[in-house]
């Protein structure tokens, strides 16, 4: 409710209730989608819905601001391929090692948040986080319906780390694509009262 009321934009919850909704035809979840930890799920619908319809993504956290001047900065700028907040610290960013991470670290003000940001569908940065997801599921599939994830993925046998299949992905990208991303801080949820 506070995301409808405080963001000024449409605002679709997507639940297993209502997913068939947003699948595109011809595009079924992973196969392994199924077998994910709900985190994990989050996560690969994230990238789903960003890569094939864009559009904004929020974690559900409290947000105090309009999302409107983040729409308007992507729109207004057919270079920008994805609007959000800054990543605040270097601690923040995904733990995939050696020169890469450290690179990670050093520009991590270049970098936006992985909880709410605005992209641009089908563009370059989408496209291959879409293409290192499925195929980090296609690789991990076997040992994922082996060990199906619990709500976190914190069960013994689960095969993917916590930010495996998002922030070992994305953050990687967005370096990559630093000079085409946006920085609007009225996209920042508030992480107090938050688990």
């Amino acid at each position: 409710e506070t995301l409808r009321t405080v963001t000024g934009v449409p605002v679709t919850l997507v639940t297993p209730d209502n997913i068939d909704s947003v699948l595109v035809p011809g595009v079924p979840l992973h196969p392994a989608y199924d077998h994910l930890s709900l985190v994990h799920k989050s996560d690969y619908l994230r990238c789903y819905l960003m890569h094939h319809h864009g559009g904004g993504y929020a974690d559900i956290k409290r947000y105090s601001h309009s999302w409107v001047s983040g729409f308007e900065l992507l729109e207004a700028d057919a270079h920008a391929l994805a609007v959000g907040c800054r990543e605040r610290r270097s601690s923040d960013v995904a733990l995939v090692g050696g020169q890469l991470e450290a690179d990670l670290k050093r520009h991590h003000r270049r970098l936006i948040g992985n909880g709410s940001f605005i992209v641009r569908p089908r563009s370059p940065f989408t496209t291959l986080w879409w293409e290192e997801l499925n195929r980090r599921l296609d690789e991990a599939a076997i040992l994922l319906a082996a060990n199906p994830g619990d709500e976190r993925g914190t069960n013994p046998g689960y095969p993917l780390e916590w930010t495996g299949i998002l922030g070992d992905i994305i953050h990687p990208l967005e370096l990559r694509f630093a000079d085409r991303l946006r920085h609007d801080d009225c996209l920042r949820p508030s992480y107090q009262d938050y688990l």
